[in-house]
């Protein structure tokens, strides 16, 4: 994902001892309550599910998950099954039900016969992102290995999506089948579409090192996408213009107004480029405004930057927000021309160290749509050793400067309760089969703001947001 558009004071450059875990009960604004009984999480059945989760074919192995503009579905991808799958929202409840029949998953039946109860879908292979169009009539897919992004037409009042046909629905590195032909996508892993009547498709492609950019078709095959260019770190053999800090590009966010897009990468920071309103063409700045990272050499330089997995431009289009393998940069947006920069003190960042304040790792985030609130998903534990113990973090947004504070006690965090935890510990453990590992993956928050919702390797996760 990858970026999609979204209290109480926690403790500051230290450990957080909160007390005795106790429930967690949504209080302050911005807190999470995980749903109650099996609706409060969905996996694909099993013995270890019933009477726990909802049981769902096909809920495991999840990349990435969002909401439709208008609250009535979500859509999520599940990389090894090679599936996205589609569910109807109970705008009361936050409760999520697959769709009827067939309409309920979509994916490649040529690849996975076994699968005959979904819908088919070509080059539909290892998602790792998808994108909803503003408007909700398209669905865009980055089919990581498949080297191709699949475009879906989407039924507003169903929530089934379908497949355009022969060249419109999809885009692929090299011709192959009935793909059209686009740039700059070896393993397309980011994807994003512009705000307002949403004119242009960004793609982050990890192997290409790479920004692909689509025009989005208004007549003729409406959706569809026409390539306009590529932004790569190497050029990409002159298929590309050659572009800085976009080795292993993961993930795109545009900024309000549509005049700036910021690309993450893992191995070199965020990169920075103007966008042309109509045409959505990119331009890259000169010297150090146009990218970020942590060395600050030859960039703008900030703390917090090892790693790179997710960016955020917020809708009030004053911070630009960062999620890396150590924790969350915090950027004031600068004017509609200029780079962001990089805010100081405490509220520069959130992470492990103690110049920042209290957070862990962010490999996903989301902003609620009051702008109180910034939801992080890490598919890393506090301590930031993989060891299946994801967490999902929720951090008070300073009204005045952007700092994040991450919201006190076990509505302001949950996490995977694997091993034996300590007695006092900050988080609320996720309702979940014993033994599961959570690596939460993506994070999704609803247009209402009612409901948090987050990916995960076992499963899909619901929360009540206070």
């Amino acid at each position: 994902m990858i970026a999609l558009a979204f209290g109480l004071a926690g403790a500051r450059g230290g450990v957080d001892a909160t007390g005795p875990r106790t429930p967690a009960t949504a209080t302050a604004t911005g807190e999470l309550a995980q749903l109650t009984g099996p609706p409060g999480c969905l996996m694909h059945p099993g013995p270890a599910v019933t009477g726990v989760c909802t049981g769902v074919p096909l809920v495991r192995s999840l990349s990435d998950v969002v909401v439709s503009p208008d609250g009535k579905h979500l859509y999520a991808t599940g990389f090894r099954d090679g599936s996205v799958l589609a569910f109807r929202r109970d705008a009361a409840t936050g409760q999520l039900f697959p769709l009827a029949g067939r309409a309920a998953c979509t994916v490649n039946l040529v690849e996975h016969p076994d699968f005959y109860f979904c819908t088919g879908a070509v080059q539909l292979r290892g998602p790792e992102s998808l994108a909803i169009s503003p408007d909700g009539s398209n669905v865009y897919v980055a089919s990581t290995g498949a080297d191709a992004v699949l475009v879906f037409d989407r039924n507003a009042e169903t929530g089934a999506l379908r497949q355009k046909s022969g060249t419109a629905g999809c885009v692929k590195k090299e011709p192959s089948g009935p793909c059209g032909v686009g740039r700059g996508i070896n393993e397309p892993v980011g994807v994003e579409v512009t705000p307002g009547v949403g004119r242009t498709v960004y793609v982050a492609s990890r192997k290409s090192n790479a920004v692909a950019v689509f025009g989005r078709k208004f007549t003729g095959d409406r959706g569809g996408l026409a390539t306009l260019g590529c932004w790569s770190a190497t050029g990409s053999g002159g298929g590309c213009q050659n572009g800085r800090g976009l080795h292993e590009a993961n993930a795109v966010t545009i900024a309000v107004g549509e005049t700036r897009v910021f690309v993450s990468a893992a191995k070199d920071g965020v990169t920075f480029f103007r966008r042309h309103y109509q045409t959505g063409a990119l331009t890259a700045p000169a010297g150090r405004d146009a990218c970020i990272n942590a060395s600050g050499a030859t960039c703008i330089g900030a703390r917090v930057m090892k790693a790179p997995r997710a960016v955020l431009a917020t809708r009030d289009a004053r911070n630009l927000y960062v999620g890396t393998d150590e924790g969350i940069a915090v950027f004031t947006s600068g004017s509609a021309s200029n780079a962001p920069v990089p805010l100081g003190g405490l509220d520069g960042c959130v992470g492990l160290g103690i110049n920042c304040n209290v957070g862990a790792p962010a490999h996903a985030l989301a902003e609620s749509a009051d702008g109180k609130t910034l939801y992080a998903a890490s598919n890393r534990n506090g301590g930031g050793s993989r060891n299946g113990r994801g967490v999902l973090f929720a951090y008070a947004r300073n009204a005045t400067n952007g700092g994040l504070t991450r919201l006190a006690g076990p509505g302001g965090c949950f996490r995977a309760e694997i091993d034996p935890v300590p007695a006092y510990d900050p988080c609320g453990i996720i309702r979940w089969p014993p033994f599961s590992a959570t690596y939460i993956t993506s994070v999704a928050v609803s247009p209402d703001g009612r409901n948090v919702y987050a990916s995960a390797g076992y499963g899909l996760l619901v929360f009540r947001r206070s």
